[in-house]
């Protein structure tokens, strides 16, 4: 065994003198100098030492031991070895100048390298009178210490009893345990339900108190003392005995079974967040004190009150007036009811407008159908956004009003040019107008930013910073859609959709896989609406193939798949959307479907606009082009951050889609909004 010297420099000090005898004591007591050190995975000490070597002190008492002392035979272990060995240390006397040297017996701990887990050696020394002592080492290991963390911090549990949601949590450890710390006198009442690795539940017994909750802790234990522990902790809490409703219904698309408990927040009122929808009766239900069909019932009158369920539903029940997420506030002490949209972006399109775009269902392949407005939005914020609308109105001409590429992308100007924006945005471009006095945009649409198509904050078609993240989350991130969605957001490139199978079974494993396919993101539509999706343009070319047949132009079924959209190119799909007035501002359309009339998408040339060039490949430009934005993450790196797009170049009869719609310089594009549905 290697030997190490270690020097110790220290002055000699003169002994005190004391007026007292210090009292003596007959307990040993076994010390180490230095202390004991922790161990590195390599096998070196925490100080870079190869060995741990230290004096061994014994005392008797006040005064220092003459004792022997031994190794215990059962301290060494096959990754860690002890054996004795000499302390030398020095200091330097008062009187001269040389170095006394003292050298002391000792020990010295020696430990393998360790590719597993933390682990701890116990050491034990022994002394002639029987004294023992233990001096633990720690050595770090090359894996990993066990991890664990819980979704939430608390739950509450009802006081009728009964298993509750699932609660999750992470580790990195396959072994797990699951124990239950009870709180109070009562005891027993938990039972945890084992949902597999990251999963648990709770069965609660029925809890009668009228007075007080009743609280425990579930502690969920990850790793074994073998590779290292980690806990977490959950508090729990049942409810005391008390009046609670839970909401159900047509409109919900929630039966009285799985109904969620409404969340009280006075005595006798209650609310409820979530999506309510068009389901023809539009009924909503409150249980009372539980699922059962046996407890009270009560629903929501359209006059705004709350009637018992001995009254005449079918007759006065609630209308939903469309599609979204609404906070639901119940007052049991008023016998009345009250919903809140949830809107999030404060200038969307308001009610008011909606007579004013055609609207049409198109079947879907699983037998269902979307509501698409038939025109591009054109809805300017409104008199109260100030002298900057909400996007922009169509402009002709090529390349008109480019602020060119800045220096710094992500700050694109240091003001606005007045040159290059609208009349009605404050600027000198004059917009182009249709036959009939009015504005080529009112009747097709306006050009709309990134940034403003999701959260309607006004900037004229530009957005403010010429490379930009995405407006509504970064990849990673968990965000709630309007129809009450969650996903974790994600970019998806055109290899990932083009590597599924061109069938229904390949379309649902990819949205199954990528639930942001089906994102219903309001933005500016109105409310009840969303910008439309992935999921919403592989329905709207299903139609197109149905309603092609026949056609000199037909679309083959295939083309309504991930696969072929991942693909780029959408055979024949852009020939039946093209609106008739496209070949009014350009020339001829001889790819136009004799499908299209019928099929009534109304596709026009908008152009689009850019930061860097301005307005281009509008209704007087030479290639002609419609761009509008999907609402999906698509190219997402540091230099480069894309929604997807589909597209059409001149007078192509085939559409085009990939994932690079700057988010940013690629600022302007159409925008279709599409009637929410309940499909999550």
């Amino acid at each position: 065994m290697k030997k190490f010297t270690y020097v110790l420099a220290a002055m000699l000090l003169l002994a005190s003198c004391y007026s007292e005898v210090a009292e003596r004591y007959d307990d040993t007591t076994i010390t180490l100098y230095p202390e004991a050190v922790a161990f590195n995975a390599d096998g070196t000490t925490a100080n870079g030492d190869e060995s741990y070597i230290a004096a061994v002190n014994v005392r008797q008492g006040a005064s220092e031991s003459r004792q022997s002392w031994e190794i215990d035979s059962d301290s060494n272990v096959g990754w860690a070895e002890t054996g004795y060995a000499n302390y030398v240390s020095q200091y330097k006397s008062v009187k001269g100048d040389g170095m006394i040297e003292v050298v002391e017996k000792g020990i010295e701990v020696v430990m393998s390298p360790n590719n597993g887990y933390k682990r701890v050696y116990n050491l034990v020394l022994k002394t002639e009178d029987g004294t023992t002592k233990t001096f633990s080492f720690t050595q770090l290991g090359l894996l990993a210490d066990a991890e664990v963390s819980v979704s939430v911090e608390s739950v509450d549990l009802s006081y009728l009893g009964g298993e509750s949601d699932p609660i999750e949590y992470t580790t990195n450890m396959d072994k797990y345990s699951y124990e239950i710390r009870y709180e109070g006198d009562q005891k027993d009442w938990l039972t945890v339900v084992d949902k597999g690795l990251g999963k648990v539940a709770l069965n609660a017994a029925p809890w009668n108190s009228e007075t007080e909750n009743r609280t425990a802790v579930l502690v969920i234990c990850a790793g074994t003392p073998d590779t290292s522990i980690a806990y977490a902790e959950v508090q729990v809490t049942q409810l005391k005995l008390d009046t609670y409703y839970y909401v159900f219904g047509s409109s919900t698309g929630i039966t009285r079974a799985n109904a969620p408990q409404m969340t009280k927040i006075d005595n006798d009122v209650f609310t409820y967040r979530g999506f309510f929808y068009d389901a023809g009766s539009n009924l909503v239900c409150l249980n009372k004190n539980g699922r059962s069909e046996t407890y009270p019932v009560y629903y929501l009158a359209a006059d705004g009150s709350i009637k018992s369920s001995d009254s005449e539903v079918s007759t006065s029940d609630i209308s939903i007036a469309a599609n979204g997420i609404y906070t639901l506030t119940v007052d049991f002490k008023s016998m009345t009811w009250t919903m809140e949209r949830n809107i999030k972006a404060p200038t969307c399109m308001p009610d008011s407008e909606l007579e004013n775009y055609p609207v049409k269902d198109y079947p879907t392949a699983d037998g269902g159908v979307k509501t698409w407005m038939t025109v591009g939005l054109h809805w300017n914020g409104g008199s109260s956004v100030g002298s900057i609308k909400l996007g922009s109105g169509l402009v002709g001409g090529h390349q008109t009003g480019g602020y060119g590429t800045p220096a710094v992308k992500t700050e694109p100007y240091t003001q606005r040019n007045s040159a290059y924006d609208t009349e009605e945005n404050g600027g000198s471009v004059v917009e182009l107008m249709a036959a009939d006095g009015n504005t080529l945009a009112s009747k097709h649409g306006r050009l709309y930013s990134s940034y403003e198509m999701i959260t309607g904050v006004p900037n004229g078609c530009l957005n403010d910073a010429y490379q930009m993240d995405n407006p509504y989350g970064e990849p990673g991130e968990t965000y709630t859609d309007d129809a009450g969605l969650t996903v974790e957001l994600e970019n998806i490139l055109v290899a990932t959709l083009a590597a599924y199978p061109a069938t229904a079974e390949g379309d649902a494993l990819a949205e199954s896989e990528h639930p942001s396919l089906k994102l219903q993101i309001q933005g500016i539509c109105p409310f009840g609406w969303h910008l439309a999706n992935m999921q919403d343009w592989k329905d709207l070319i299903w139609a197109a193939s149905q309603a092609s047949q026949g056609s000199d132009r037909p679309i083959n079924p295939s083309m309504a798949s991930y696969k072929a959209i991942g693909g780029g190119t959408l055979s024949n799909f852009a020939s039946i959307l093209y609106s008739a007035d496209w070949k009014t501002y350009s020339a001829s359309l001889s790819t136009r479907s004799n499908a299209a009339d019928a099929f009534g998408w109304n596709m026009f040339i908008q152009g689009w606009r850019l930061y860097a060039s301005g307005y281009d490949y509008g209704a007087t430009d030479e290639t002609p082009r419609f761009y509008i934005a999907i609402p999906l993450m698509g190219q997402y790196t540091a230099s480069k951050r894309a929604f997807w797009r589909m597209y059409v170049t001149g007078q192509s009869a085939d559409m085009t889609s990939n994932d690079g719609f700057d988010i940013g310089n690629g600022s302007g594009g159409a925008v279709r909004c599409v009637k929410n549905y309940k499909s999550h």
